[in-house]
């Protein structure tokens, strides 16, 4: 036979073949060198005792041969699980905390330690998480600290921590925990979106205009990042530049009543009072609680003589917060527009009582001044006609602006657009066995 052919039980005459046991062939046998077992492994397992239940045991066991092997792979996926779950999302403390658990089974009780204490440090940010979420900061920033300590890492605790301290007024620390996020990690825009925030408290507008820029970049689609650029444009009297982010937001999600309120006080402070009464009534339509909305849109009326609309949206203002003295002020002013000087008076009068306790001394110094002026009605008309502000902020004939502290003004609306919203991102929480992450709007 040659050497490609096969051996059949045909082939096979057992009255031909050797004596294995005679001869030559027990020291041949004897000189063999025998192989028993596995071949080496370059990482050998390492033996140990572990503990199991009764019906996990009875589970591997019920395979067969091999029960030892399938449970060092189950273990081994295990392990691959989380680490990809902590890949996804790194302060998940379950997923820490339970591979920490299968190393110690398998006898790897360094490394044990280690995901021990990143458990520990995504604890204390979850906790900071929930206590964030109730207004409690002073007690989140400690457990934002304990976490930190543990795991100096983890960006999205520096990202937090500075939420939480811009929520306290602490705009300069919280401008260095932000730092620090983006210095771990670069590439997430809402860090760049909350720290052109706390630039923006700051009156950093042209700074705050950069990082809303880089938020931009990285997620073109983030729409408090666009509202918050426009913000500063507006605040750097760039109103046009202002309109065209407004409008990219709004385009991203129309839903957003903020957007619309902010382009409403753009196109105020560019003279545009229907196109601003339009922005206005679409941001009530989304959000019929928004006080400031109401408060703004009756300005706009008045700037474009609707004072019974005006009234209307002064009456809104003042069910929705009552407190609101400038919005009692400007219906007085409304009021005397329509003639209707004792209801005007009793609304001055109010807006002095609230702006006394709250502080406010140049709403103060402007009631009193026309609460005065209100006795001698020769002088109403007058007061109807030459409201002016000096300076470059110049508003229309009926408008007090106080941005500039020379008013010479009888009556008049007070300090149009009072209010403009600035958004800020919050990343989602999920806690308990879930992962949370961090804090904008």
């Amino acid at each position: 036979m040659n050497g490609n052919e096969r051996f059949t039980p045909q082939d096979f005459d057992p009255e031909t073949a050797p004596d294995l046991s005679a001869g030559e062939w027990p020291a041949k046998f004897a000189r063999a060198r025998v192989r028993r077992g596995r071949p080496p492994l370059a990482t050998p397992k390492v033996s140990t005792t572990i503990r199991l239940s009764p019906d996990v045991l009875a589970h591997f066991k019920a395979g067969g041969r091999g029960w030892q092997t399938r449970i060092n792979a189950a273990l081994r996926e295990w392990i691959r699980t989380y680490t990809k779950a902590l890949e996804l999302n790194p302060p998940l403390a379950e997923a820490y905390n339970n591979r920490g658990a299968v190393k110690g089974r398998l006898g790897q009780h360094e490394v044990a330690l280690a995901d021990y204490d990143q458990a520990l440090a995504a604890a204390y940010y979850n906790r900071a998480a929930a206590k964030h979420d109730l207004g409690q900061y002073e007690a989140a920033l400690a457990d934002y600290d304990r976490a930190i300590a543990l795991d100096p890492t983890l960006a999205a605790a520096y990202y937090n921590r500075g939420n939480a301290k811009r929520s306290l007024g602490q705009y300069e620390a919280a401008l260095a925990d932000y730092d620090r996020a983006i210095a771990l990690d670069p590439t997430d825009a809402a860090v760049y979106n909350n720290r052109g925030r706390a630039k923006h408290d700051l009156g950093q507008h042209e700074a705050a205009l950069a990082d809303y820029d880089q938020a931009i970049a990285l997620n073109p689609t983030h729409v408090a990042a666009y509202n918050n650029r426009a913000a500063a444009k507006h605040d750097l009297d760039q109103y046009a530049a202002a309109l065209a982010d407004y409008g990219r937001a709004i385009a991203l999600d129309p839903t957003d009543a903020t957007a619309y309120y902010n382009r409403g006080t753009a196109n105020v402070s560019l003279g545009q009072y229907a196109a601003a009464l339009a922005d206005y009534d679409r941001a009530i339509a989304l959000d019929p609680t928004h006080t400031t909305s109401y408060y703004n849109r009756g300005t706009a009326n008045v700037s474009l003589g609707q004072y019974a609309a005006a009234l209307a949206d002064y009456d809104r203002a003042i069910a929705l917060d009552p407190t609101h003295a400038a919005a009692y002020y400007n219906r007085g002013t409304a009021n005397v527009s329509l003639g209707r000087i004792n209801e005007a008076r009793a609304d001055l009068q109010q807006a002095l009582g609230l702006a006394q306790e709250s502080g406010n001394a140049n709403l103060v110094a402007v009631v009193r001044s026309n609460l005065s002026r209100l006795d001698n009605n020769s002088l109403i008309q007058q007061a109807l006609d030459t409201v002016r502000v000096r300076g470059n902020h110049a508003v229309h004939p009926g408008q007090i602006d106080l941005r500039d502290d020379t008013v010479e003004s009888l009556i008049g609306p007070f300090n149009l657009t009072v209010d403009r919203t600035i958004s800020e991102h919050k990343k989602s929480r999920r806690r308990g066995p879930q992962a949370v992450a961090s804090i904008g709007a």
